[in-house]
């Protein structure tokens, strides 16, 4: 794998470097990229690699904004080209280079997964400059729009999971107001934390009882407590229970 190629001198107009990955195995193709890449006036950092292979070990290495693809490598061709680069890097903008016969596989490429489709020799620099960052615009907005879906569906799920997991407070008195709340014990987790109950004793005591639902629930339990009455303290009374006299 040739050395990255970088205009870190150079100003472009928003200030970004763009880390690009060109997987081409014909270096007469390579060459005519960098060209193309170097008047458009982006500052880029590009990394060239004639196989998906060292591609891979490519993007194990260093961060990539935009990879441009070649639909015929040594190692891969065609659309499962597509969909091995997009295995490897779910979250990167990819812009297909077809040759001029190839629009069919321009339009598979996309319908893989592919941001873009660029035709050789038919590229100039303010396509290029436009289809890269676009690209990795839209790219940004995909995985932005999945993640904020999969925290609203993860949100519903807790929900639902509260309501049906949580108790009611065995409470006759308006002394003392429970608010029950559940904070799963890991990031991304469904279910795995403390939940508690309140009941109110003969002794005008209420003994607050949590009970863990897995091993990664946070320690100590994550509840916050008070009571009503002015200076009525809460006191241990074992390893499971707290209670507070009224």
């Amino acid at each position: 794998m040739a050395a990255p190629v970088t205009t870190a001198d150079r100003a472009s107009a928003d200030g970004q470097t763009y880390h690009i990955l060109l997987i081409e195995d014909d270096e007469g193709d390579t060459l005519l990229v960098e060209e193309l890449l170097h008047d458009t006036g982006l500052r880029f950092e590009l990394t060239p690699s004639p196989t998906l292979a060292q591609a891979r070990a490519a993007l194990a290495d260093r961060r990539i904004n935009c990879i441009l693809l070649d639909l015929h490598l040594p190692d891969a061709s065609g659309t499962g080209a597509v969909t091995a680069i997009r295995a490897l890097a779910p979250h990167t903008a990819v812009i297909v280079l077809t040759g001029l016969s190839e629009a069919q596989a321009g339009t598979e490429a996309m319908a893989a997964g592919a941001q873009d489709c660029l035709v050789k020799g038919k590229v100039e620099a303010d396509l290029m400059h436009r289809t890269v960052r676009y690209a990795i615009y839209r790219s940004q907005t995909e995985r932005a729009n999945a993640e904020a879906q999969a925290a609203r569906l993860r949100g519903e799920e807790n929900a639902r999971l509260e309501r049906g997991l949580l108790p009611q407070p065995l409470l006759d008195t308006s002394t003392v107001r429970v608010t029950s709340r559940y904070l799963p014990g890991a990031k991304m987790t469904l279910l795995g934390g403390d939940f508690l109950d309140v009941v109110e004793g003969a002794t005008a005591c209420c003994t607050r009882w949590w009970a863990t639902s897995a091993d990664t629930a946070p320690t100590p339990p994550p509840w916050g407590c008070a009571c009503a009455s002015p200076g009525a303290p809460w006191c241990w009374a074992g390893t499971g229970a707290m209670t507070c006299c009224i």
